[in-house]
């Protein structure tokens, strides 16, 4: 199956989320913020990045940031309980190609996933 990076401060929430998707047979790589993303992203490329919004050190805006510098082009899901228009508008133009809200409903998430792995 496909290789993901889970970025979430949250270590309850991160637990839920991988737990989730080695269940559905993906290789998971995790980072607890933004800048530690960065750290596994210069040794591993996954094949999708699943990201918290609001993180401490970094956040999700600042990871999508520093990718695009990078010119790292993984696609990126934010994921997050900020569900204002302006919020998501913010993370499209950085680059995220979708945003979805927490609590996470796991069905929606594996069908977001399936968009980008098929």
């Amino acid at each position: 199956m496909a290789k993901i990076l889970v970025v979430e401060d949250s270590l309850y929430q991160r637990k839920g989320i991988v737990r989730s998707l080695t269940e559905w047979g993906h290789e998971v790589l995790q980072a607890e913020n933004g800048s530690a993303a960065l750290k596994v992203l210069e040794n591993e490329t996954p094949d999708i990045v699943l990201t918290d919004l609001l993180m401490p050190e970094m956040d999700g805006l600042g990871l999508l940031n520093a990718m695009n510098d990078k010119g790292i082009n993984i696609p990126t899901i934010v994921l997050s309980a900020d569900i204002q228009t302006s919020v998501k508008v913010e993370c499209s133009s950085l680059g995220a190609k979708e945003f979805l809200s927490k609590p996470l409903d796991k069905a929606q998430l594996q069908q977001t996933l399936a968009k980008f792995l098929t």
